[in-house]
């Protein structure tokens, strides 16, 4: 029987492998076989990061490098981050970066990571 310790683990490694996905914290709860209440509490406690903004921060990184790679238009890069509307997607990127998701270049990280 899996511990709520490997729930959140396996939860952990499940967003970052489908960050394209639409991650509802209730089907997420449903999948996991854990309450949804549990589930945030539990995460937080592990990860020290509720899991709304770890699911907000790592959509966001990977949108800065498939930005900068400019391989793919912005709505692709907000398909592949899991925004299914572009206008929600640049609404995103503004309020997490401050800049709109053409201006990716210009954002500066903290040097530990822009490392990675």
């Amino acid at each position: 029987m899996k511990s709520v310790w490997d729930h959140i683990t396996a939860l952990h490694d499940h967003v970052l492998s489908h960050l394209d996905d639409r991650l509802s914290l209730t089907d997420l709860a449903k999948k996991f076989n854990i309450s949804a209440s549990t589930m945030r509490k539990q995460f937080q406690k592990q990860y020290h990061i509720s899991l709304y903004r770890f699911i907000q921060q790592n959509r966001m990184e990977k949108a800065l490098l498939l930005l900068r790679e400019g391989k793919l238009t912005i709505g692709e890069v907000g398909v592949a981050v899991g925004y299914f509307e572009p206008a929600n997607f640049t609404n995103a990127f503004i309020k997490y970066y401050g800049l709109s998701p053409k201006h990716a270049n210009e954002i500066r990280l903290p040097n530990s990571a822009q490392a990675s």
